[in-house]
């Protein structure tokens, strides 16, 4: 829709980053995840959206959080996900996929049948799939986010950036990625900051680890993705 022109680039991205960052391909790759919407069954006890639970085998893990109650007083919706593993590859065929219109059947039967197995007598009847879809996660071969200048620039006041790869556990990473990238684009690295809202105090090295988030030679080569074979198997 015609030319912009700006000093500064941010690719937010996540999997679809090495797109247009050819530095990052084979570094960071898409990865399919389930997720969906449950009814409860009607013996099982309501949180009013003040409780999540987490499902942990061995490998990988399932997610819950329930949905405050309906205003008929009905329990809330379960938003579960998970069943990585349980793919017909054992996870395999979820990595380097970036086609979030499929939905796997062996993932899906996994997280809409692991809270009645686990939560039986304390489930009942009347639980219900309501909706069921796939999203890409941004994995990277170390399991660690890029965050960091992507292209080296002569000028200190321009450059592109990348805040992605946050391997499933964006809700941990994202918020202080994003705020270390501003610190970073604003070339206040070694500026002693004051805390703030969403902001630790200090100089930036104090408190987020650039020497394994960032995005140098060292960091891209342990960041392939050839890694995550032994990480899946």
């Amino acid at each position: 829709r015609g030319t912009l022109k700006t000093r500064h680039v941010i690719h937010a991205t996540n999997a679809y980053a090495p797109h247009l960052v050819q530095s990052l391909r084979g570094c960071l790759t898409g990865a399919l995840a389930h997720m969906s919407a449950q009814r409860p069954g009607a013996s099982f006890p309501s949180s009013n959206g003040g409780r999540s639970w987490s499902i942990v085998y061995n490998p990988g893990f399932d997610y819950v959080t329930q949905r405050p109650d309906n205003q008929d007083g009905t329990p809330g919706n379960l938003m579960i996900g998970g069943g990585f593993f349980r793919s017909r590859q054992q996870g395999l065929d979820q990595v380097g996929v970036w086609d979030d219109s499929q939905v796997h059947a062996l993932p899906l039967t996994h997280i809409r049948g692991v809270m009645p197995a686990i939560f039986e007598p304390q489930w009942g009847g009347g639980s219900k799939l309501v909706k069921a879809w796939t999203g890409i996660l941004g994995f990277t071969g170390d399991l660690m986010p890029l965050v960091g200048r992507v292209r080296p620039s002569k000028d200190k006041d321009s450059g592109e950036w990348v805040a992605a790869g946050f391997n499933g556990e964006g809700m941990v990473w994202a918020w202080l990625s994003g705020t270390a990238l501003a610190v970073m684009v604003l070339g206040m690295e070694e500026e002693n900051l004051e805390e703030g809202v969403g902001r630790p105090g200090g100089k930036l090295d104090e408190w987020f680890p650039r020497e394994i988030l960032g995005v140098d030679g060292g960091r891209l080569r342990r960041a392939d993705v050839a890694n995550l074979a032994d990480f899946v198997s």
